[in-house]
């Protein structure tokens, strides 16, 4: 009413109907009533979906490795004779879910591809421009994480 008071007649607004408020309330997710009733963290607390699941507030907090097999084959581009299936290891910021390093290779997961993957993760990627003309960003992720998550190579 305020705000009409301030209007010319010809832009004045309409009230809102009592059903329209309640629409709107009803529309603002379960999470952010109770973040401003409760607070954020007692939010993050209660709508968390797995139990033990561990809430990160930064980035390098928190980071998760683990291999898969890839399902395609690699072939020798001089003879044409399959190498085989490689391995990809990822390392995983837990806050941004950004990549911080990855390692492909042939030899199933092991200290080797953990290692070699860490170290892609804690070095900057600054040739890869350099290598890779074709890409245009840059992959700025990088650093010593606080804590590392493993499956126990299972």
């Amino acid at each position: 009413m305020k705000e009409n008071g301030l209007r010319p007649d010809s832009d004045q607004l309409p009230m809102p109907s009592r059903r329209l408020i309640t629409r709107l309330i009803a529309d603002i997710p379960a999470f952010d009533k109770y973040s401003a009733r409760y607070g954020h963290d007692a939010a993050l607390k209660r709508f968390r979906s797995v139990k033990g699941h561990r809430v990160v507030s930064a980035p390098l907090d928190r980071a998760e490795i683990d291999h898969t097999h890839l399902d395609l084959f690699v072939v020798d581009d001089k003879t044409s004779l399959p190498l085989g299936r490689p391995y990809v290891t990822a390392c995983i910021d837990g806050y941004t879910r950004c990549i911080l390093g990855i390692y492909v290779g042939f030899n199933p997961p092991s200290y080797q591809s953990v290692a070699a993957c860490l170290k892609d993760c804690f070095l900057p990627k600054v040739n890869l421009k350099d290598e890779y003309p074709e890409i245009v960003n840059e992959w700025a992720a990088h650093g010593v994480m606080r804590q590392l998550v493993v499956d126990g190579g299972q």
